[in-house]
């Protein structure tokens, strides 16, 4: 990101994991000019985290 969001900015966070859209709220925890953003989840339901968890695991060597 050319220029990223700043600290402390508040996300809405949407993604499609196969057929299913997952939708988490974050914050950006990071920022680095012509880098990007580093973002914690601040509030993620059960569910999606299941599935996420779920889907990390297949693309990595990673147990998490």
């Amino acid at each position: 990101m050319p220029v990223p969001l700043a600290i402390g900015t508040k996300l809405k966070i949407s993604m499609w994991l196969n057929q299913t859209k997952l939708t988490f709220k974050g914050k950006v925890v990071n920022s680095r000019p012509g880098f990007g953003i580093g973002v914690q989840f601040v509030e993620i339901k059960e569910p999606e985290a299941a599935q996420l968890r779920q889907f990390l695991q297949s693309i990595t060597q990673l147990r998490i």
